[in-house]
């Protein structure tokens, strides 16, 4: 399950060339390997809060692109920080953007407007987490996040 939620998370093909999307894969793919080897109790490593520090300063730099949905760094960083509440703050605001994301223009008609599937990866994380996904969305499938997350308790 976990290689699925890395192929979802990180695709390849981006948009725009913008470093964020590196960046956001970098942090991503170093969360899921420590997850995988210390668990989701432990505190994310020096390395990873390195890569985090350097998405978030790429995200900064990002300029809002109409149709392009930019990865969920902040959301990500409070899954890496441990933070439940932060993530459901940051869960609402990250869908928010993508909703804006596809509301304009050509993209109104782009499939990839339809589910986030990075949001999506770490909703199923978070939920794996047991925490509860506290917002209600039409871009999170309720029934896809409750079966990632059993699949991803049960190998």
């Amino acid at each position: 399950m976990l290689l699925l939620l890395i192929d979802i998370a990180t695709p390849s093909g981006h948009k725009g060339g913008l470093p964020v999307f590196d960046s956001y894969a970098d942090v991503f793919l170093a969360f899921l390997g420590e997850q995988a080897e210390f668990g989701a109790e432990e505190p994310a490593s020096e390395r990873t809060r390195a890569a985090m520090d350097q998405a978030l300063a790429d995200l900064d730099s990002c300029p809002a692109i109409p149709g392009i949905a930019i990865p969920p760094v902040v959301l990500l960083s409070q899954l890496v920080a441990n933070d439940r509440d932060g993530f459901a703050l940051a869960l609402a605001d990250a869908l928010e953007a993508h909703r804006d994301a596809f509301s304009v223009g050509e993209s109104v008609e782009d499939v990839d407007g339809l589910i986030n599937l990075r949001i999506l990866a770490l909703a199923c994380l978070a939920r794996a987490r047991g925490w509860e996904i506290g917002v209600d969305s039409e871009y999170l499938p309720c029934g896809v996040i409750a079966h990632a997350a059993a699949g991803l308790t049960s190998g």
